[in-house]
């Protein structure tokens, strides 16, 4: 048996309601394909939002995330949805990460950007970036 919703999980299915109830109109269409033939691959750290971060609107930027912001584990995803026209691919890492507080990801982000580069099945132009936690910004790194 499925342990009982907790007041979180019931407050997030509320703001869920709400946001269906005033979904604004001119979202209610959007194209599969992003608006910015974007793709941003990082790390699902609750302290970097893609979007908040980088200015993003609905419908114009695929997300794909996941511990580390590993490249190797998504390239299946960044293979597929190339079929829905995106032809640039950022990367993005964090400072402060999670497991290894204090450790510099800059050649993290070099190693997976030539993977990424490297594959076969993954195409357009691919760049590597660092989020900064504790300064909010993002510094590229190639």
């Amino acid at each position: 048996m499925a342990a009982p919703p907790s007041s979180q999980n019931i407050q997030d299915i509320r703001a869920n309601e709400e946001y269906a109830r005033n979904f604004p109109e001119h979202w209610k269409n959007l194209p599969a394909a992003p608006s910015y033939r974007l793709l941003i691959v990082t790390c699902m750290d609750a302290r970097f939002h893609p979007t908040s971060a980088l200015g993003l609107s609905m419908g114009s930027t695929h997300i794909v995330r996941n511990a580390g912001g590993s490249a190797e584990e998504v390239v299946r995803s960044i293979v597929s949805q190339q079929a829905l026209q995106t032809n640039e691919i950022l990367l993005v890492k964090h400072t402060d990460y999670g497991m290894y507080p204090g450790v510099d990801v800059g050649p993290e982000v070099v190693r997976d950007v030539n993977l990424l580069r490297g594959h076969p099945g993954v195409s357009g132009i691919i760049s590597g970036w660092v989020y900064d936690v504790k300064t909010w910004a993002v510094r590229r790194i190639l």
